[in-house]
């Protein structure tokens, strides 16, 4: 994905040469802003070195974190798991859906009732 314009601020430093900052924010991070910097390129070539750190550290976890994990086997799904439901990795079974709310009864309404029409019959 090529760097958008978002991720750099542009500004003007106290001898009139052009600033760049990298704004650079990891998920449950707050946003950190990098630089100043001489130029956007060297704003970039920073992003990318970041980048490679952030990769490289990931990479060790990844492979080193096996030794302080719990060994348990895997189950397999009988369902697909879709982003929509939730995202995990883990080998516990899928949490059951929460029950639908119950909707009210309608309240029973008294219907009309008609009057008795007089019969025709004269009484005798």
């Amino acid at each position: 994905m090529p760097p958008k314009e978002a991720w750099f601020f542009e500004t003007i430093g106290p001898e009139g040469q052009p600033l760049v900052y990298l704004r650079f924010q990891a998920t449950g991070m707050v946003a950190r802003r990098i630089g100043p910097f001489a130029s956007c390129e060297i704003a970039v070539w920073m992003l990318d070195m970041i980048l490679d750190l952030v990769t490289d550290g990931l990479i060790e976890v990844c492979n080193n974190g096996s030794d302080h994990t719990v060994s348990i086997p895997l189950q397999r799904r009988a369902e697909i798991v879709t982003p929509e439901d939730y995202f995990t990795f883990s080998p516990s079974p899928k949490p059951s859906k929460p029950k639908p709310k119950s909707v009210p009864k309608a309240k029973a309404t008294k219907k009309a009732t008609a009057k008795p029409k007089p019969s025709k019959r004269k009484a005798a």
